[in-house]
């Protein structure tokens, strides 16, 4: 048996969202708490929202019903412990997205999301330590933190404009400015340069890379990789 759960987190009232959800019914049994409605539901039922995990009509359904804000992470497991943890880290990672996607941990350990988006992946939440300590470290979300790498494993010339990194991420500049932010302050990026942009005023080309020396010691190495910052 597979058990399915879903956590709806927002920073203003839940009271819409769960009105909404209410009338959605559909075998949902909804548990309401300050900052987050926790939802209970079949994998048959999670399938049919999730659209076979492609994409989250739920997602779509509050966004044109209900005015907050919200984030949205499925768990699904073997028993509702699993289904519960897999939940929490999907949540987490739609907490840390700027676009505040919707993310699926099913019972093998793969992450899948964001759930409809255009640059929608599913990878094994186990495969990269250097993701998983980025996304750590930096406080990015464990998608965002693949895609970093990625850029760092196929650009040969280890350069990248910020404007690039905006589009492959999918992002906004201003998005793709905070998350460089967050690159510099733990020593996971170094800036080599600047550049004067016409629009914002002076930018900064920024360089980065992320490398584990080992599971218990783990170390940031910086590498010359330009983005630019404006």
């Amino acid at each position: 048996m597979v058990f399915s759960i879903g956590i709806i987190s927002a920073k203003s009232s839940l009271a819409h969202i769960q009105s909404s959800l209410r009338e959605l019914g559909g075998g949902m049994i909804l548990r309401n708490y300050a900052n987050s409605t926790e939802i209970l539901t079949s994998n048959s039922t999670l399938r049919r929202l999730t659209r076979n995990g492609s994409r989250s009509q739920l997602t779509d359904y509050l966004r044109q019903n209900c005015a907050a804000a919200f984030s949205l992470g499925w768990g699904v497991g073997l028993n509702v412990l699993q289904a519960q943890q897999n939940a929490n880290r999907a949540i987490n990672e739609s907490l840390r997205d700027p676009s505040h996607g919707t993310y699926l941990i099913d019972e093998s350990d793969r992450l899948t999301g964001p759930l409809g988006a255009e640059d929608c992946r599913t990878f094994s939440t186990q495969s990269s330590q250097e993701a998983q300590l980025l996304a750590q470290r930096v406080g990015l979300s464990l998608t965002n933190a693949e895609r970093l790498l990625e850029i760092s494993r196929n650009q040969l010339n280890m350069r990248v404009t910020r404007n690039d990194l905006s589009l492959y991420l999918n992002t906004t500049p201003r998005t793709a400015n905070r998350i460089l932010n967050r690159l510099t302050e733990p020593g996971a990026a170094v800036a080599v340069g600047t550049e004067q942009n016409n629009s914002a005023g002076p930018s900064a080309p920024i360089g980065w890379s992320c490398k584990s020396c080992s599971p218990r010691k783990p170390e940031f190495h910086p590498i010359p990789c330009l983005f630019y910052r404006s």
